[in-house]
């Protein structure tokens, strides 16, 4: 597959060791009260159902997406973060995430951590699938989008815009609030980092 995803991927594989140990200790550090991500499963996927009822904090919507939920966790290290949100596919058919980008990063990746022997790595996401009659979740300890290198730090209470493009449905910016670590930001779920 070509496409931004695997080249970023490509480059995520160049940098440095120092910098690799950096974020797979920005990745692991990122609580979550759900359980991780299932390690043979390349996505975040919601069942199928009434998808409109996955997102409770609506923040951009385009034909049959929805995308809410989110937020950029204020960064532990200045040159990389993490961003977490939902999309949901109200529609008959699938649609793919072919790239994303943001104005604070030089690139943004899709990542999954998976976790091994106790210890969590990361791996990049070469296809982002939001099934129809379903959703694709970034969250904590599982799929996230990774910002870097960072352009300008953000900090708690800034918000950061990230482009989404979409095979079928285009692209759709989304205004992301950046959380302060240590704080609960979901609705009762336990995001601290």
């Amino acid at each position: 597959m070509s496409s931004v995803f695997s080249r970023s991927h490509l480059a995520l594989s160049a940098i440095a060791p120092g910098a690799a140990f950096v974020l797979v200790g920005l990745a692991s550090g990122c609580g979550s009260a759900r359980p991780a991500a299932d390690p043979s499963a390349s996505s975040s996927s919601v069942p199928a159902g009434p998808a409109g009822l996955a997102i409770k904090d609506v923040q951009a919507t385009m034909g049959d997406l929805t995308i809410g939920d989110g937020f950029v966790r204020e960064p532990a290290s200045p040159s990389v973060a993490a961003a977490y949100l939902t999309i949901v596919n109200d529609g008959d058919t699938d649609d793919r995430l072919v790239s994303v980008t943001s104005d604070v990063a030089g690139m943004v990746m899709p990542m999954t951590e998976v976790s091994e022997g106790g210890a969590g790595t990361m791996t990049g996401l070469d296809e982002v699938v939001v099934p129809a009659g379903g959703a694709f979740e970034f969250r904590p300890r599982a799929a996230h989008l990774m910002l870097e290198p960072l352009n300008t730090v953000p900090a708690a209470g800034d918000t950061v815009t990230l482009t989404l493009t979409f095979d079928r449905t285009g692209a759709v910016d989304v205004g992301l609030p950046v959380e302060p670590i240590g704080t609960a930001v979901d609705h009762g779920e336990d995001r601290t980092g």
